[in-house]
């Protein structure tokens, strides 16, 4: 396994050493977007191009949590932003400053992070490094955010789960002023990292890396999410919540 994929927790650091194996580089580790219609890397160009074309213009004060790769920070200082990513340890940096060796990411963690900074937009692309739930991301990011601020989220939710996500963002002073599902165009990257575990199994297969075991706790892991996305029990959706006050 390459050395930087080992900092990160499983299962991340087996979708990378996968897509490293598969397509010979690791931009990001969320979703893309129709990666059906060619590879993972580049779907998640389309996931950021989507991103970008949903922020407020530039040279907006904007904070980004979890960058993990850097990609994402990349492409937004190349936008003209005034850009800050907040990474939980010095591994995480590292990984950050793969792809954006120059940009200003922070070792900190969101609840602990403390700034004379008003931020015009926070942006979370996936929670899954995020160890705080998400009524403690909305109450830090109503902190961080200036007046008529946005929180940016694009990220899976439990529908069952949605309309009170909604309520939290509203008690927590926030207006949801857009809303997009974008399950039918972002799902389909479950099957394929299914896919990709399979083909790439006996190259994975390597005791400092996983398991027989562990590898097929992780396809079942990966089918029963899929699933829950065919029966409608999770959604891959967009909020932008602007701060009220």
């Amino acid at each position: 396994m390459h050395s930087l994929f080992s900092a990160l927790p499983l299962p991340y650091s087996i979708y990378a050493h996968a897509l490293q194996l598969a397509e010979g580089k690791v931009i990001a580790l969320h979703y893309g977007l129709e990666p059906q219609r060619d590879n993972l890397h580049t779907a998640q160009h389309r996931a950021t191009d989507y991103l970008l074309k949903h922020l407020p213009p530039a040279p907006a004060k904007l904070l980004q949590l979890s960058p993990v790769f850097g990609y994402t920070a990349s492409r937004l200082q190349q936008a003209g932003y005034d850009y800050t990513g907040l990474v939980a340890t010095e591994n995480q940096l590292t990984l950050a400053q793969t792809h954006c060796p120059d940009a200003n990411f922070v070792v900190d963690a969101l609840d602990k992070y403390a700034t004379v900074t008003e931020y015009d937009c926070i942006v979370l692309q996936e929670a899954g490094h995020q160890r705080l739930n998400a009524e403690a991301r909305l109450q830090h990011a109503a902190r961080l955010l200036r007046s008529k601020g946005q929180f940016i989220i694009i990220d899976e939710v439990e529908t069952d789960k949605l309309s009170g996500l909604l309520q939290l963002a509203q008690q927590y002073g926030f207006h949801i002023t857009q809303q997009a599902d974008l399950t039918a165009r972002a799902a389909p990257t479950l099957s394929y990292l299914i896919d990709l575990l399979y083909q790439q199994r006996t190259a994975l297969l390597r005791p400092e890396t996983i398991t027989s075991l562990q590898l097929t706790e992780l396809l079942y892991r990966l089918e029963l999410r899929r699933q829950q996305y065919v029966h409608k029990q999770l959604a891959y959706m967009h909020f932008c919540l602007q701060r009220a006050t």
